[in-house]
């Protein structure tokens, strides 16, 4: 694709725009391109949300209501954590016959966003009136795959007015234009919709394993707990000296609460350092510190991958690993270790490094928790312990600062690990960390999507991260190969989707 670099008077007088902004859009030829309404009920080619105003939020309420917060560019599915969907006043509500598989868009605010509906009964929630459903005639899954993965964003960025605190796109996005190939257009939109399809299967399972793991840990405290009920009290002088903290969370009773469940659980409890683990800060990239940096979205040689903590999913994955060139010498990470997010709205969020990560570091963001065994096992667990108390908001309670806050090593101590029975702590590694065999040898499009349903029924959060990661790559090179007017290689492509191996390696507990 190029960049527009001229336009005639006429379409400029016509559209009664003279931002420069609106008409820099990619150029995708029209004559092998589509726009998006071509994929859309002509008829009605999108349904509207509405907004019933705040005053309708309510604590409880079998409907609910989906905003724009909804929509994250990291996930393919609707994400529904925190206030992205509400529960809504019954009188409020206005049935627009949602249900899952369906596409949503974002059409103002973080405009372009798509998300698909996830499984499940949603009769009863209705959306923001910043969305818009699309109501798809043809080619669900291969619209869906450009519209997150290709350049509908960049599209519809371009043609949106700037300046105003919240942009609104209107219908300028059914006149972004869908890239199709020169050749083969029938097994190209075939071969690529196959491999959408089974992205948001691998991100709803991603998103089950991940439930299962939570619960699993929460179940086990809170069923086995020693006789006595929880009394919170308020700090004492020689408390609050000792502790050097005056701020109103740290000595809440919710963080008192959150705390003794895991002092009072059954089978005991013990520190991070006596269960083995040091935790680290990661390093300063700051130039004055490192001197030289080179920022790349692809791998060079030498080039150091870089773990970000702001890269980290909430379920345990890494969303993207980007590289950077430097003459320093960073810090390496290791096979074992666990890097948590240290400060900001996202930290807390945690991955173990199942693999052996190759020249890979992180910054002063990142916090390492790193056994002194190297115990694949124990970060697991240990991580998901930690992820428990996120989840909790304890992580929140205890961190100190402004915009988001910072959780530093020296609050690792006040954290108690949950001696776990063995039983326990190889259901929670299997969820995270699991893969029986290599995917499944097909040589069909059918087979490929019937074999990838039983396949990722068994693959632990890890693998489905992994997987994740490489289809979007996939997907994305497919779109920019489509939008330059390439031929597409389907044996390549093919190869690298059918072919996808996982280490089968499989992590038990020796405890």
């Amino acid at each position: 694709m190029s960049q527009r670099t001229e336009i005639d008077f006429s379409e400029l007088f016509a559209s009664g725009y003279w931002s420069p902004s609106l008409y820099g859009a990619e150029n995708v030829p029209e004559d092998r391109s589509e726009p998006v309404s071509s994929f859309l009920d002509h008829g009605d080619p999108r349904t509207k949300g509405f907004e019933p105003g705040s005053e309708s939020y309510v604590d409880a309420s079998e409907f609910s209501f989906i905003r724009t917060r909804a929509f994250m560019q990291e996930f393919n599915l609707l994400y529904a954590r925190g206030d992205s969907i509400v529960s809504l006043n019954p009188t409020a509500f206005k049935h627009l016959g949602l249900t899952a598989g369906d596409v949503l868009l974002v059409k103002d605010s973080n405009i372009g966003e798509v998300a698909v509906v996830p499984d499940g009964d949603w009769g009863k929630a209705a959306f923001s009136n910043g969305v818009v459903r699309l109501n798809i005639v043809k080619d669900r899954s291969y619209l869906f795959g450009f519209m997150k993965y290709g350049s509908f964003r960049r599209q519809v960025n371009a043609m949106t007015p700037r300046g105003s605190t919240i942009r609104h796109a209107g219908d300028r996005w059914l006149a972004a234009r869908v890239p199709l190939p020169q050749k083969n257009v029938d097994r190209a939109v075939e071969l690529i919709s196959a491999i959408v399809d089974v992205t948001l299967k691998a991100e709803n399972e991603l998103i089950q394993r991940s439930r299962l793991i939570k619960s699993t840990v929460d179940n086990e405290i809170r069923e086995h707990q020693l006789p006595g009920a929880f009394v919170p009290s308020e700090p004492s002088l020689s408390q609050l000296l000792e502790s050097g903290r005056f701020d109103a969370a740290f000595h809440s009773r919710e963080c008192q609460r959150d705390l003794h469940l895991v002092r009072n659980y059954a089978h005991g409890h013990e520190s991070v350092e006596d269960a083995g683990f040091t935790v680290i800060p990661g390093p300063s990239l700051e130039i004055k510190i490192i001197k030289q940096r080179i920022d790349s979205e692809v791998r060079r040689e030498g080039y150091y991958q870089m773990y970000i903590p702001k890269n980290i999913s909430e379920y345990g994955t890494m969303i993207s690993v980007p590289f950077m060139g430097t003459p320093a010498n960073l810090p390496l990470l290791q096979r074992g270790d666990v890097l948590i997010g240290e400060a900001g709205f996202r930290k807390g969020r945690s991955v173990v490094f199942v693999d052996s990560p190759v020249r890979a570091s992180t910054n002063a963001h990142g916090l390492i928790a790193r056994h002194k065994h190297n115990s694949i096992v124990d970060a697991i667990v240990f991580r998901c312990v930690f992820d428990w108390y996120r989840e909790q908001g304890l992580i929140d309670r205890l961190a100190v600062g402004g915009s988001g806050g910072h959780f530093s090593p020296s609050y690792f101590p006040l954290l108690l690990l949950p001696k776990f029975p063995p039983v326990v702590r190889q259901a929670i590694v299997t969820a995270y960390e699991n893969c029986p065999a290599i995917w499944p040898p097909v040589t069909k499009l059918a087979e490929y999507i019937s074999g990838s349903d039983e396949f990722m029924k068994h693959l632990g959060i890890h693998q489905l991260g992994v997987l994740l990661r490489h289809n979007r790559l996939l997907l994305e090179g497919a779109f920019e190969d489509i939008a330059l007017g390439l031929d597409l290689d389907f044996e390549s492509i093919q190869r690298r989707a059918f072919s996808f191996g996982l280490s089968t390696d499989k992590v038990v507990d020796q405890s």
